[in-house]
């Protein structure tokens, strides 16, 4: 058979180019794929070849050893390790064909025991409270919008069985999902590889465009969106989220991909045809309700005569910077010596701190809590805010509102005039704000964390030592103590 001549006299580059990608498949599948372009589009589709990201086997064995070692160190970061007696491991929401092939090859290549992923076995590991890690795994992180959702959900279901930390570990990853899952949830989130708009169809900026003139992008990009909706049978036609992504997994292709590539509806041909999912750790998430249910039904031990002061306090906060905070005070200032507890828990609340779900479960279940928020009314003055709504809908909660953050903790005349932070604080507060003025502003204090924890997002706890309050701190310890024992 005669191709038409354009892609006649393309065939080498195109048997060049799929002759690269670490996967099989044949040169007569992707004409045919081609053919489906109108002719005068043909260079359209020939483009998309030639930037797919197609991810092999081996790529992806080496990512998750990269990912394997950067929770191991920020696990050494939070204070914990991971071993087989208090860490599991799951694919991550309904991502059951990507996320157990994922959990497969991750437990090959990193030996991980096949016991600490969750199933039926191992699930009685996190009714009996000894998991202290939930290792999330997928394929990838788009707009974060799905594992966002899923992990403050998932945060609610394992909260009251003393589960600290939750990591999200992916092959691949958009910097700007990667970024929301980090700042809306209390997961720990890295992938191996990360990518940007740079790297996608949907950028007028991006690679993908290089060679085109800057007027001509636009038209190119309408194109292939004309062909996604049609391939998706969707108004969106640069799949999900509007990424416009490239990339290829040897098993699937996720669904932010270009619909061009993976779609089948109305009659077309996907070049790698996209696998439809089943669920991964949410199917254990009714087996969860029913164990919390268990959990807080479960006969109280009576006291007899003077109510004994408890042995373990649970110190809930509302993000990881909070948590990391109150883990210095506990390692380097004894605070669970000074609260009069064998063992303290602190954990973050994440997305889910003000859930009204968990809050009641985590009051029933007649454990001694203590809830740290934020006194955001100070922030925004008039504002409806935490401690309104708190006070509202749950009058006797034990609950010390900060004031206004963990930032009364921290000396600021020293951090603002110590050498790197000084100059980094210039742009966000300006050379004109004087301590006076950050000192008066609540605001302005607020201003100077979230500038922390976006510069030294994982190096904050060295910075939290250096700079803590030890006055402050004692008067804290006070105010809790008079909170539990109405006594100081």
């Amino acid at each position: 058979m005669k191709y038409p001549l354009f892609i006649h006299d393309k065939l080498n580059e195109l048997e060049n180019v799929i002759a690269s990608w670490p996967v099989n498949i044949e040169i007569d599948h992707v004409i045919k794929w081609i053919l489906q372009f109108d002719p005068n589009d043909y260079y359209i589709a020939l483009r998309v070849i030639n930037n797919l990201n197609v991810i092999g086997y081996d790529d992806m064995n080496s990512a998750l050893q990269v990912a394997y070692s950067r929770l191991l160190r920020m696990a050494k970061d939070k204070n914990t390790v991971i071993k087989g007696d208090n860490t599991l491991f799951a694919g991550i929401g309904d991502a059951g064909k990507s996320g157990s092939m994922i959990s497969y090859h991750f437990r090959l290549i990193n030996d991980v025991s096949e016991e600490n992923f969750l199933d039926e076995d191992s699930f009685h590991h996190l009714e009996k409270e000894r998991v202290n890690n939930i290792v999330l795994l997928d394929d990838v992180i788009s707009t974060g919008n799905q594992a966002t959702r899923e992990i403050n959900v998932l945060t609610e279901k394992v909260t009251p069985f003393k589960v600290k930390n939750i990591f999200l570990l992916t092959v691949c990853g958009m910097r700007d999902g990667i970024t929301k899952i980090t700042d809306e949830t209390k997961a720990l989130t890295f992938s191996a590889f990360e990518y940007g708009k740079e790297d996608t169809v949907e950028s007028l900026d991006s690679k993908f465009y290089d060679g085109v003139l800057h007027d001509s992008r636009k038209e190119l990009r309408e194109r292939i969106e004309y062909y996604g909706k049609i391939s998706s049978n969707s108004n969106n036609g640069m799949g999900y989220g509007g990424i416009g992504g490239l990339i290829v997994f040897p098993y699937n292709t996720p669904n932010s991909t270009l619909p061009i590539i993976w779609s089948d509806r109305n009659g077309w041909i996907p070049l790698f045809k996209r696998v439809r999912r089943v669920n991964g750790i949410s199917s254990y998430y009714k087996q969860m309700d029913k164990a919390i249910e268990t959990k807080v039904n479960q006969e109280k031990p009576q006291v007899i005569g003077q109510e004994a002061e408890p042995t373990n306090l649970n110190l809930y906060v509302e993000g990881k910077t909070d948590e990391d905070f109150f883990n210095v005070l506990t390692e380097e200032y004894g605070l669970a010596e000074r609260l009069k507890v064998e063992k303290l828990n602190v954990i973050s609340l994440g997305g889910e701190f003000l859930s009204e779900k968990l809050i009641k479960i985590l009051s029933d279940l007649g454990e001694k809590n203590l809830f740290l928020f934020e006194n955001d009314e100070l922030f925004y003055t008039g504002s409806r805010g935490i401690k309104k709504y708190v006070e509202e809908k749950f009058p006797q909660l034990p609950v010390i509102y900060l004031e206004p953050s963990i930032m009364q903790f921290i000396r600021i005349n020293d951090l603002i005039q110590d050498g790197d932070i000084a100059l980094s604080l210039e742009k966000t507060l300006g050379e004109s704000i004087s301590l006076e003025h950050i000192h008066s502003d609540p605001r302005l204090l607020n201003e100077i964390e979230k500038h922390l924890r976006t510069k030294y997002r994982n190096r904050l706890k060295p910075i939290f030592s250096r700079f803590i309050d030890e006055e402050r701190v004692a008067i804290f310890i006070e105010q809790v103590n008079q909170k539990l024992y109405g006594k100081s």
